[in-house]
């Protein structure tokens, strides 16, 4: 849990300085949409995974690389356009 919000910062301060250019002080009106992204992606993988894996039998490890490149994805369009947007 911990190491996940961690690692939720520390990209929301990169995404912001360096993938979108942003600059300014912490403005928690972005970081709370940049955190409801990740926990909405993170609910979304988890049952999308346990639906692939238990429903339609693909392997674990198949499922996996399935979420993964969907909630990348996912999480740029998001921050793109709803968090970051210009």
């Amino acid at each position: 849990g911990i190491r996940y919000l961690a690692g939720i910062y520390v990209g929301y301060k990169i995404n912001k300085k360096w993938t979108f250019e942003m600059t300014g002080a912490l403005d928690w009106s972005l970081s709370y949409k940049y955190l409801s992204v990740y926990l909405i992606s993170l609910g979304a993988g988890l049952s999308m995974l346990q639906w692939l894996v238990n429903t339609i039998l693909i392997s674990p490890l198949l499922a996996n690389c399935i979420i993964i490149i969907q909630t990348t994805i996912t999480n740029f369009t998001m921050i793109k356009f709803f968090v970051f947007k210009k």
